[in-house]
């Protein structure tokens, strides 16, 4: 995973990162808080050959100590030596629970040895360390070696005595916090990427750019309310979303070679991807610019436009094919009469074979004559073949997909499945991209975007009212009186 990838990540599950961080600090710091504080105090030990009066005598009793001090810090921690401390302190444990308490470090480089005691008292913890340092001293000199005069070859002095501390040794509540702060943000981090690794959906247009060569023709954020992402050309002109389809619409002029008409396939992999809501806008994104829009619902198993743009779906595209209707009988205008609709009809038995059939190649030959381009609303490629058969001829297909259901092998599996029947690819819009994760923002559509304030709806209420009071619409049907003139414009022509 690359670092920008992993910041997308972090971004998508902060606050996953947030909460795991937070309760690692916490955690750590309450049982920190509410632990029993434990006091440690250190005696130090030293020892020496008290016999030899040459320099090599002394060399040979260094080394000879030296190599003794493991062993000597070992015998600290052993019965032979906690017994007695436990008799003269009456501490009620036994040797192997006190030796858990105890530490002697010694190397091969000194010949002193440090004994640290640990305990909840301070007092007795330096007690403890003086106790075990003087009866580790006697326990060496004992077992040491003797001279022919019986004299000891080892003597043990204890050079520092263990004084009660003023601080705890433990918890170390600063370093407890921070282990856990770092702990609950490593966690965070590799469950957010764990997560990631495990949900195989589509979120974005980088990652659709990631799986395959297809262009991204345009990135769709979610809207809160499905209406509104249904129209969100004539609801929200002025919106992201709104420009995205601009920008989709503008793509696709692009794709129009010497201005042939333009019959686009729109799908999608699964259902409820957006398919029927991005025919519905990038249709009405086109008519913006003055072209010839036709959208046709050959969706003949769960047709949808109708009902979303409020059209009768009795008649339609099945009627044409089975030949109880016209083309001109069934076409529908919507949107003030910038773009005309063709309902699927009456859901027949046998849709595969109406929308391969030479009907439907001859109707889309009749619409190429009057329309610049033809948005067809198909069924999703990978439950049906509907799709794939009307993508071989038609000019393209434009295949949604959607973040919130599509999974990568799905995508590619649709992909697979145009490959399949030499369809053209159009490109891929992805739709319902979290607003987090799109590219979408700009300051000028940010600006548009912003909720008019209440005297500005005033002002605009009449102006949008105007053109739709049916008085007004009599009043300009009505003849004009005898002797009455027209009113003529600036250039000579007639209002």
């Amino acid at each position: 995973m690359s670092a920008s990838q992993l910041r997308i990540v972090l971004r998508r599950h902060w606050f996953a990162v947030v909460l795991l961080t937070l309760l690692g600090a916490l955690g750590s710091g309450a049982l920190s808080f509410t632990a029993t504080p434990s006091y440690t105090s250190t005696a130090s030990v030293y020892f020496s050959l008290p016999s030899g009066t040459s320099g090599s005598d002394l060399s040979q009793g260094s080394n000879y100590t030296q190599s003794q001090m493991l062993s000597f810090a070992a015998l600290a921690t052993q019965p032979i030596v906690l017994n007695p401390v436990i008799d003269d302190l009456h501490l009620g444990v036994s040797a192997k629970q006190l030796s858990h308490r105890i530490q002697a470090q010694a190397s091969n480089d000194t010949v002193v040895i440090d004994l640290s005691a640990s305990d909840t008292s301070p007092a007795r913890a330096a007690d403890i360390a003086n106790s075990v340092a003087t009866h580790l001293s006697r326990t060496v000199v004992s077992l040491s070696p003797k001279t022919e005069s019986g004299r000891a070859t080892i003597d043990a002095t204890i050079v520092a005595t263990a004084l009660p501390p003023t601080f705890a040794s433990s918890p170390k509540t600063r370093r407890n916090i921070l282990a856990g702060t770092l702990s609950g943000l490593i966690l965070g981090v590799l469950i957010s990427v764990g997560r990631e690794r495990l949900d195989t959906r589509v979120r974005s247009s980088d990652e659709v750019r990631a799986l395959t060569d297809v262009p991204v023709l345009g990135e769709v954020s979610a809207a809160r309310s499905s209406l509104t992402h249904r129209h969100v050309m004539q609801r929200q002109p002025h919106s992201l979303e709104a420009e995205a389809y601009r920008r989709i619409a503008t793509n696709l002029d692009y794709l129009a070679v010497d201005g042939a008409p333009l019959t686009i396939v729109v799908t999608s992999a699964v259902s409820a991807e957006g398919k029927s809501s991005t025919c519905i806008n990038v249709g009405s994104a086109l008519a913006e610019t003055h072209k010839r829009v036709l959208l046709i619902d050959a969706d003949l198993r769960r047709p949808s436009l109708a009902d979303y743009m409020d059209l009768e779906g009795g008649v339609g595209l099945s009627s044409v094919l089975i030949g109880r209707a016209q083309f001109a009988d069934v076409v529908q205008p919507w949107g003030d009469g910038l773009m005309d609709v063709v309902a699927s009809g009456t859901v027949p038995p046998n849709p595969t074979e109406l929308l391969g059939s030479s009907a439907m190649f001859s109707l889309l030959q009749e619409v190429r004559e009057k329309y610049d381009v033809v948005l067809i609303d198909c069924a999703p490629l990978l439950p049906v073949t509907d799709a794939a058969v009307l993508a071989r001829i038609a000019t393209g297909t434009l295949l949604v997909a959607g973040c919130r259901q599509l999974h990568q092998h799905q995508l590619l599996d649709a992909l697979g499945a145009l490959s399949a029947v030499d369809a053209r690819v159009l490109g891929i819009v992805v739709n319902q991209v979290k607003q987090r994760d799109t590219h979408l923002y700009d300051p000028y559509t940010a600006i548009a975007e912003r909720r008019p304030s209440g005297k500005e709806r005033l002002l605009r209420r009449p102006l949008r009212r105007l053109t739709r009071v049916p008085a007004l619409d009599r009043l300009r049907r009505r003849p004009p009186s005898p002797g009455a003139t027209e009113p003529v414009a600036s250039g000579g022509q007639d209002v």
